[in-house]
């Protein structure tokens, strides 16, 4: 297994990246893990359950607040959905017990998307397996997983779709806009912040802002709304198309949740939807939603400690 760490950093991640494709080709994940089977979920209507959908922000092992956080939103563990925007792991006190509650989660209506912190965790794990101590404090918890934690990390896809009215994208990092998604650069799914324009309206995706570059989410712009994670400086994001939840938990800020009404409300209420929902019947465009479209609402529940000076 590869034992090259990966910081995701701007020019460490650059040259490890080139490293691993040379050593293994380029069918590895930014932190040099195997893919995982299935790289873009696609949660079909029927999966889902009666309940509404919730999706919550980068939990970096924040254990206690996870579940204050669904207790606020009162979480039907028998009818809602649930949908983790990755970094379930490091900073927080509590990663591998995380990592345990969303596998069994995972068991019924819930899924998770790979962060870039999920992705180095499990790097480590394998290094780990090899004699190769973790590289930072951060990850000092790895070889607390279990076997069957590990199994459920390496599945971890990079983005997951809830097609029909939800019309929803989750990812950890983000997208470049104008690029499908299928074409999108894993690094950029799981660790996106920026982008720079360019003469010919494309975009260069970043890791780290740089001169002359902005958050990619404002220049989403659609069909699908993206719920994201990973960007805990600018902490919450509200764009027309694209929202950013990582709320700085681990920092002392909040841990943060967009809850969506039940599908089957969702299509009754929504003049607009029930229209998008024929275009997409009829092979048509679907048009771009908002959080407002969604009839979404925002919930946030402070941190209980500082557990990490900065991100």
């Amino acid at each position: 297994m590869v034992t090259i760490g990966c910081d995701y950093g701007p020019k460490g991640h650059q040259h490890q990246q080139q490293q691993l494709q040379r050593l293994h080709g380029p069918n590895l994940s930014p932190a040099g893990n195997p893919l995982p089977p299935v790289i873009h979920r696609v949660i079909q209507q029927h999966e889902l359950g009666p309940g509404r959908l919730v999706v919550v922000g980068d939990v970096h092992g924040c254990l206690v607040e996870l579940f204050q956080l669904l207790d606020a939103v009162k979480f039907d563990y028998a009818k809602d959905n649930l949908i983790l925007v990755g970094d379930m792991c490091n900073k927080g006190p509590r990663s591998q017990e995380v990592i345990a509650v969303a596998r069994l989660l995972n068991e019924g209506r819930a899924w998770a998307v790979r962060g870039n912190n999920d992705d180095l965790a499990l790097a480590t794990w394998w290094n780990l397996q090899q004699g190769i101590a973790p590289p930072l404090p951060k990850l000092s918890w790895v070889g607390q997983l279990l076997p069957e934690d590990v199994q459920f990390m390496m599945g971890l896809p990079f983005s997951v779709t809830v097609e029909g009215s939800y019309n929803l994208i989750v990812v950890h990092g983000g997208l470049v806009p104008g690029v499908p998604l299928q074409q999108q650069q894993l690094v950029h799914l799981a660790a996106l912040r920026d982008v720079l324009p360019q003469p010919d309206g494309s975009f260069i995706g970043l890791e780290r802002a740089q001169e002359g570059s902005l958050p990619w989410a404002g220049f989403w712009q659609g069909p699908q709304h993206i719920i994201f994670g990973h960007d805990s400086v600018r902490r919450l994001q509200t764009t027309p198309h694209a929202t950013g939840i990582d709320t700085g938990c681990p920092l002392g800020g909040q841990l943060t949740a967009v809850v969506l009404p039940p599908l089957r409300e969702l299509q009754q209420r929504s003049r607009k939807l029930s229209a998008a929902q024929q275009h997409h019947n009829h092979q048509q465009q679907l048009l771009p939603l908002t959080l407002h479209d969604l009839e979404a609402v925002l919930v946030s529940i402070p941190s209980g400690s500082t557990y990490v000076a900065d991100g």
